[in-house]
């Protein structure tokens, strides 16, 4: 029997049973309350830090390497913001080396020969 849906992940909105009891808890969140997967509570926990001013860019970086991002694409808006604004330099670098090179081909322009340059090539 499958449970009712009681919580939504706070990253990527997916809606999930959890006991009623974890709202309870008053001295820590346990990440059931916020999140479907432990994975998605440690994602949640670099955001929150990032955003809070607590940790930089490299240090965010640094943490989420160890967290796998699987699916980011269906995050919720307010957490892809978030990596997006982390990973801003590597996105645009990425960005920047796809674009193709334009090739430079080396244009032979027919000149027209003139009576005196004919007459010179005769001789």
């Amino acid at each position: 029997m499958a449970k009712e849906i009681n919580h939504w992940c706070v990253v990527c909105g997916k809606g999930y049973h959890a006991c009623d009891t974890c709202d309870e808890i008053k001295s820590f969140t346990p990440w059931r309350a916020l999140t479907d997967t432990p994975e998605h509570y440690k994602l949640f926990l670099v955001l929150k830090q990032f955003n809070n001013k607590l940790i930089d860019k490299d240090e965010a970086k640094a943490m989420l390497a160890n967290i796998d991002l699987t699916g980011r694409e269906s995050f919720k808006e307010s957490a892809k913001n978030v990596l997006d604004e982390i990973f801003k330099d590597e996105l645009v670098a990425r960005k920047t080396s796809k674009k193709k090179p334009v090739k430079t081909e080396d244009v032979e322009v027919e000149v027209e020969s003139t009576k005196s340059e004919e007459s010179d090539t005769e001789e």
